[in-house]
């Protein structure tokens, strides 16, 4: 039998795992939880509205389910972070999203729909602010943890990548055969799910439950009001588009093929926008790089109003996925660099509501102008939006540098 100092030199010796490497295996969480949930559902749904007769009210009332449980899982998230680690936490959500999207391959009622995009909703909210919170523990020097935190809040472009590789080929020429895009999407999550519990185990490990078992630092949350307002508009600007994207590319009557090349063009753009904020987020303090994504938001959404070709849809969706995705993580630095670590958390959680809100009634109010001006009105309302949200940010104040965590 081995002694306990041999089992404690024997788990010594064995070397530590890169951050970066972990930060790959956390990226694949969000990729199911929101780039299948969230972003995926957008393009199954034409196909599930004409097999299953559903006028838009009803499209309309999935989509609100799925972001009242989106923020329903925000609001419960900082409460369930005290009892339980991050990482149990984003399991938790992660093993639920995947029942979810099960479930929904296997639901045909429209009652049992919308319970399966509430509960996408909350799970995504779990393991998309939990792997962010683990996500900024990341990297033994700035640069790293830049990186390590960029390339793991680009899992929804992994996400929406596949989702444009899989659904418009599986309901191609058939739209009954919807339930086998949410089947197929639940088998990879998972596979993803298996190898994120298997390969960030020890991270669960590292971190304390409830939180720091110790005295918590107080955290100074004004700091954080103008962040938090820009973030709250970018939420109620960019949904409009992401709609916008879908239902535009199809009015062209565009082949699977071109759907694919423009979810996947998207989903591309959001990967590589990590490398292309990296020496940003490595150095900003402010909001000169939260305000320069909402004007990259503004000038996606204006680009289709100039011409409607299929190559200048692709140009605004390369350009919003610039700043779609690597807004969380610029909105987690802030965070980062204001909270002590106690409230790194609670603090995103706490963003995280504040933007499901936006995200909540930004359907809303570009619904509103579509119907009384026409479908553009809807990218006019991102763009005014997307704007407002950048010249708000640049008044965000840099961070002191003894606050740095």
């Amino acid at each position: 039998m081995n002694s306990p100092s041999s089992d404690h030199s024997t788990a010594a010796s064995k070397p530590p795992v890169s951050p970066i490497i972990t930060a790959l295996w956390l990226a694949l969480a969000p990729a199911i939880a929101i780039g299948f949930g969230r972003f995926g559902y957008s393009l199954v749904l034409p196909a599930m509205r004409s097999d299953l007769g559903w006028t838009y009210a009803q499209a309309g009332a999935l989509n609100t389910s799925n972001a009242v449980g989106y923020l329903l899982g925000a609001l419960l998230t900082a409460p369930l972070s005290k009892r339980a680690s991050s990482h149990s936490i984003m399991i938790l959500g992660f093993a639920v999203s995947v029942a979810a999207l099960l479930a929904t391959g296997l639901a045909h009622s429209f009652l049992a729909l919308l319970v399966c995009r509430a509960l996408i909703g909350s799970s995504a909210a779990f393991t998309f602010i939990s792997a962010s919170s683990l996500a900024a523990r990341l990297g033994r020097t700035p640069a790293e943890n830049a990186l390590a935190m960029g390339l793991s809040m680009s899992g929804p472009g992994l996400g929406v990548i596949l989702t444009g590789l899989i659904v418009p080929f599986v309901v191609a020429g058939d739209n009954s055969h919807w339930p086998g895009a949410w089947l197929a999407m639940a088998t990879l999550g998972v596979l993803a799910l298996l190898g994120v519990w298997f390969n960030t185990r020890q991270l669960g490990i590292e971190e304390p439950v409830g939180q720091v078992a110790g005295i918590q630092e107080r955290a100074n949350y004004k700091a954080l009001r103008i962040v938090l307002v820009s973030y709250f508009l970018y939420g109620l600007g960019y949904i409009a588009y992401m709609t916008f994207l879908v239902a535009y590319v199809r009015s062209l009557g565009a082949s699977p093929i071109a759907v694919a090349l423009a979810w996947t063009v998207l989903g591309g753009s959001m990967i590589g926008s990590t490398f292309v904020w990296r020496r940003s987020f490595e150095l900003e303090r402010g909001g000169r790089t939260l305000a320069l994504m909402g004007v990259f938001g503004a000038l996606s959404s204006v680009l289709p109003l100039l011409s409607n070709s299929i190559p200048v849809l692709l140009l605004s969706a390369c350009v919003f996925g610039l700043a779609a995705m690597p807004i969380f993580t610029a909105v987690t630095m802030l965070i980062r660099l204001n909270l002590p670590p106690s409230a790194w958390t609670s603090g995103i959680a706490m963003a995280t509501v504040i933007f499901a809100t936006g995200q909540s009634l930004g359907p809303i109010g570009s619904g509103w102008f579509a119907d009384r001006f026409g479908p553009s009105a809807s990218l006019w309302w991102t763009f005014s939006i997307m704007l407002l949200s950048a010249v708000i940010a640049s008044f965000q104040k840099p961070a002191p540098v003894e606050s740095t965590r």
